[in-house]
């Protein structure tokens, strides 16, 4: 029967964590701009908030006064960022050819946006899941750009592309926006689109979302995100407005090592050591049990004791 050493250290109020990355997070009681809470957290932290699952929002929250107006973190909707579906073809509103059909997109709304040609080849937003016809971009196709008479919402109409051709039209200069207008008889879907609040301000991809009801509510120039304690949920804001801010450093946790001091011999297989191991509460409601030989150490972390069980 195999034997084993039972270590004990009591260990009472110590925490155990894996090696990993934890954020802080630093409540600044200073109103400034976003972009300006930004900057100040740049240059003293790391950066604004950022929030990638419910631990943080916790965090979040117990930084924050329990009485007081919003306080910025680190979302940010770029309303001049958008993306064609054909993933290899890049779109930069500042460099790469557009035809709008007002002189800028900032009315562009703080919601996914997608775009259409009008018959006279400029471009307009629209919300996604409006009926429109169709462009697809077709690789193989002689002709390049294939018109379709039928109406979808954007998203159907990346598939339905996807599916019998190779995309949604993408246009990289005025010559491919002529082509693409000169097959329209009414206005069409094309491949550019608007995913909002798409990431942090540190360049994260934003994962997890703590909104307030109907938030984010789109209204005029509120593109960056802000905390309210009252509600323990987050609200969009005209960036400009000054407010107290949240900015987070990153804290990596540590293994924690200890010594053990030799108490006892004891065979962990003979049912009786196991019962007053229960009985003297050395143990929760499992002990671990002692393995073949080889199956080398094993760990528990208690609420008052660590045992350590080696097997030989």
């Amino acid at each position: 029967m195999a034997k084993a050493l039972l270590l004990a250290l009591s260990l009472s109020g110590l925490t155990f964590r894996s090696a990993g990355v934890v954020r802080k997070y630093h409540y600044v009681d200073t109103a400034l701009s976003w972009e300006d809470a930004r900057t100040h957290c740049k240059a003293k932290f790391a950066n604004l908030a950022t929030v990638t699952k419910q631990e943080d929002a916790d965090g979040l929250l117990q930084a924050l006064p329990s009485t007081g107006s919003y306080a910025w973190i680190g979302l940010h909707d770029d309303l001049t960022k958008l993306s064609w579906s054909m993933t290899n073809v890049s779109f930069n509103n500042h460099r790469n050819y557009s035809n709008w059909e007002m002189e800028k997109i900032d009315n562009i709304s703080s919601r996914d946006r997608c775009i259409l040609m009008k018959t006279s080849g400029t471009w307009q937003d629209r919300s996604c899941e409006e009926e429109q016809l169709l462009v697809c971009y077709d690789e193989e196709s002689p002709n390049t750009y294939v018109f379709v008479n039928k109406s979808m919402n954007w998203r159907d109409a990346k598939t339905f592309c996807r599916a019998h051709h190779t995309d949604l039209a993408f246009v990289r200069n005025s010559s491919e926006n002529g082509r693409i207008a000169a097959l329209l008889p009414a206005d069409a879907w094309i491949g550019l689109f608007r995913v909002s609040w798409k990431k942090w301000s540190d360049q994260e991809r934003v994962s997890f979302t703590d909104w307030g009801e109907g938030q984010p509510d789109s209204k005029a120039n509120a593109s960056c995100g802000a905390a309210d304690a009252a509600t323990a949920t987050w609200w969009d804001d005209d960036c400009s407005l000054k407010r107290p801010f949240v900015c987070y450093t990153i804290q990596k946790t540590q293994k924690a090592r200890v010594k053990l001091k030799f108490l006892s011999e004891a065979d962990l297989m003979d049912p009786a050591v196991h019962q007053q191991l229960l009985e003297q509460h050395w143990a929760p409601a499992h002990v671990l049990a002692a393995e073949k030989k080889g199956a080398g150490i094993k760990s528990a972390a208690l609420s008052h004791f660590l045992l350590l069980v080696h097997t030989f």
